[in-house]
């Protein structure tokens, strides 16, 4: 495949996408290594705009609005005796991987009460939570709004066929 003309050999790549501090966030070291990077980077990146925003999340809480969007993941967590143990409680790890409980995860792991809404729209989901975002500012469901998207490959394989007249570049 490397040799076709047509592959493109890069995608966008995030370096550290495994680390996580689960403690800052109270969340056991089990949970942390079942975790999807997708969730661990929006928790962070929330907790971090919030902070540079100026805004206190001990006050901010019941009037924050969360809308994110997010990809599908491909993120398998390591086998490890503890994650073995999780296989007995299949909503923990629903939780912990599916895509659906970002925005819940971060509104409860910051004590965030407001709205808090996932969104898809294939490639505009971004862009679609910040629009849904601004609406409700605008019709006073929330005092304030975070808002954004996280679309990470945890496959470890970064590339992909050109097609002409096909949605990806060359």
């Amino acid at each position: 495949i490397l040799t076709n003309p047509n592959y493109v050999k890069a995608e966008g790549v995030l370096k550290d996408i495994d680390k996580f501090d689960p403690k800052f966030f109270g969340i056991s070291e089990k949970d942390a290594k079942l975790m999807c990077p997708q969730q661990r980077l929006m928790l962070q990146h929330s907790w971090a705009a919030i902070n540079d925003a100026g805004y206190d999340l001990y006050t901010v809480g019941n009037s924050c609005g969360i809308y994110i969007g997010a990809s599908a993941s491909n993120y398998m967590p390591p086998k490890t005796h503890d994650i073995e143990l999780h296989h007995g409680n299949q909503l923990q790890l629903e939780l912990n991987l599916n895509k659906d409980y970002i925005a819940n995860k971060i509104a409860y792991h910051l004590n965030i009460q407001g709205p808090s809404i996932m969104l898809q729209s294939a490639c505009a989901s971004s862009l679609t939570a910040i629009h849904v975002a601004c609406s409700s500012l605008n019709n006073d469901e929330c005092d304030y709004a975070l808002a954004g998207g996280v679309s990470i490959n945890a496959s470890g394989k970064f590339g992909y066929i050109y097609e002409k007249n096909g949605i990806l570049s060359p």
